[in-house]
């Protein structure tokens, strides 16, 4: 560590912010703009922009990034060359610094500048603290290495996030059939929902679960307490349980085995939902953001009605009866 030098992050690199763009000049042709919208967001669209451009504002493969306003964070930009919009600065290493390196030295500094975040609505932080901020900076055979390590963590994340991605691909593709073919059946007939398996029945959903129970709870019991951020996206577990007491505002009241289906933006397109397991208490509670669905004993089984929400076709229903 002897080697080690401290130095304000300021002097590892030029902070180079991005253009301000006239209204008229954003456009559907020429270089994409990076907007913090596109760093956020892969499938975000872009805007383009055919006029001249100023080396220090173009970004090309591999370039780093780091948001200032709004939201915070450090890239390394991915894609073909582009334009940088304001708010946005084009991070170029000294020689002193491993670009590599910078990049995991930037998004470790992260946290410590969302400390010094300026504004009352749109947050942002000032060039200044970026004078202000000390980093411990090795020496640069020990910068590579470390950039090394870092990278072939990330690329074997890259690859198990490829892999869930596509086993979830298959996972819908499979809830569709299951749930309009059923297994094993060769004879078929037509519906108001489309063609399913002849033994099969057409009900609503109101006919063989209860939506949003009333379940009576004594005023004062303390009762396990569900969040919408304990709600997983790909699975029926709920990550963890708080507590509650009975009466202390609204909310959803569930009990075990039934569905919670997320009936907010974005968790309902994300497939928030979730299967209630035995609780410490008889009932629990949960969040506003919860619709709570309690399937009739005898007609239908908990874990097919969780599959059953999960569905695409369900999803999409319920996104496009959304309000507000």
């Amino acid at each position: 560590m002897s080697e080690w030098r401290r130095e304000p992050l300021s002097k590892l690199a030029e902070f180079i912010n991005g253009r301000a763009f006239k209204p008229e000049e954003w456009g559907t042709q020429g270089l994409p703009i990076i907007r913090i919208a596109n760093l956020n967001n892969p499938d975000a669209e872009f805007d383009y922009y055919s006029g001249t451009v100023d080396d220090r504002h173009l970004i090309q493969h591999g370039d780093l990034l780091l948001s200032w306003s709004a939201s915070l964070g450090a890239y390394k930009w991915k894609g073909e060359n582009a334009v940088l919009n304001q708010h946005i600065f084009k991070v170029v290493p000294s020689q002193y610094v491993n670009k590599d390196f910078l990049y995991y030295l930037l998004d470790r500094s992260v946290e410590k500048l969302k400390e010094r975040v300026h504004g009352s609505t749109m947050k942002h932080i000032k060039k200044g603290e970026l004078d202000d901020l000390q980093v411990e900076v090795p020496p640069l055979y020990e910068q590579r290495k470390i950039a090394a390590i870092l990278s072939s963590v990330d690329k074997a994340i890259e690859k198990t996030e490829a892999i869930i991605e596509q086993t979830e691909k298959v996972k819908r593709g499979l809830i569709q059939q299951l749930f309009t073919k059923g297994i094993g059946h060769t004879k078929f007939k037509k519906t108001e929902i489309g063609e399913i398996p002849e033994e099969w029945e057409v009900k609503q959903l109101a006919e063989v679960c209860v939506v949003n129970p009333t379940y009576r709870i004594e005023k004062g019991t303390i009762c396990s307490y569900v969040e919408m951020g304990a709600v997983n996206e790909n699975s029926p577990h709920i990550s963890y349980f708080g507590k509650r007491e009975a009466g202390q505002g609204g909310g959803s009241r569930f009990k075990e085995n039934d569905v919670l289906f997320a009936r907010i933006t974005p968790c309902t397109e994300n497939g928030k939902t979730a299967l209630v397991p035995k609780l410490e208490s008889e009932v629990g509670l949960g969040s506003t953001e919860f619709i709570v669905l309690s399937p009739l004993k005898q007609i239908l089984d908990p874990k097919f009605l969780y599959y059953f929400v999960k569905s695409d076709r369900v999803r999409n229903y319920a996104i496009s009866r959304m309000t507000g």
